[in-house]
């Protein structure tokens, strides 16, 4: 099984533990072994003290099961996730257990008053977007009438209709990465969900990947890559 290999922030200065500048980091990288959470030691590191929330941006590979938290366009961060309960594919309507691919933003944040299965934080993003409502509205899924309201919030960065039959409330949220559990969000560690909230904003880019789909699952549910 052949490894992921991403980019990372880490501190340059022997013995210096919290450099102040970017100046002061280089780039290294690292192999993600791809399996929920089962990350080398040397991925388990503090975000750079420079990363703050204008410039963070969030891109999600479904099929290798991260989260990249990125600063000024450069990873910085890399954590373990899990996604819905039917991961492969787009996300088409409510209730299919998928995680919707494409290009989304942070339209709510929330650290109280969650429900439980939430965890400790919660970002919902602006599914759906217009690619998601234009093609609900040529499968008949929605009206035109939804499909103007939905274009006219994404197009004023707001959050979108959560009321059709396309789904809502689609969330990067804490509850843990044992397993694909969700309705369609992309769940982490709480202590992960913690980290990243503190980091980003309403705005911030969310983009999430498929990469692959061809042979995503072994039968126990783990991760796979073709060998072909």
């Amino acid at each position: 099984r052949s490894a992921v290999v991403l980019t990372l922030c880490l501190p340059a200065p022997e013995g210096r533990t919290s450099p102040g500048t970017e100046d002061e980091y280089v780039f290294a990288s690292f192999n993600d072994k791809g399996v929920f959470g089962e990350f080398l030691p040397k991925v388990q590191i503090e975000l750079p003290p420079f990363v703050n929330k204008e410039h963070t941006s969030i891109r999600v590979h479904k099929f290798e099961r991260i989260l990249v938290l990125l600063y000024k366009g450069l990873p910085v961060k890399v954590y373990p996730i899990a996604l819905g309960f039917d991961p492969r594919g787009d996300k088409v309507q409510q209730g299919d257990g998928k995680t919707p691919e494409g290009d989304y933003y942070i339209c709510e944040m929330l650290h109280e008053n969650l429900a439980a299965k939430y965890g400790a934080r919660s970002m919902r993003i602006s599914y759906p977007n217009i690619k998601d409502a234009k093609r609900g509205r040529k499968q008949g899924l929605i009206s035109t009438s939804e499909y103007d309201v939905i274009a006219a919030a994404i197009k004023a960065t707001k959050m979108p209709n959560q009321h059709t039959t396309l789904g809502s409330s689609i969330r990067i949220h804490g509850g843990g990465v044992d397993k694909d559990w969700t309705a369609g969000c992309v769940a982490l560690r709480d202590r992960d969900v913690i980290e990243l909230y503190q980091v980003v904003a309403p705005g911030t880019p969310v983009t999430i990947e498929a990469k692959s789909e061809k042979n995503d699952r072994d039968h126990e549910g783990s991760p796979t890559r073709s060998t072909s």
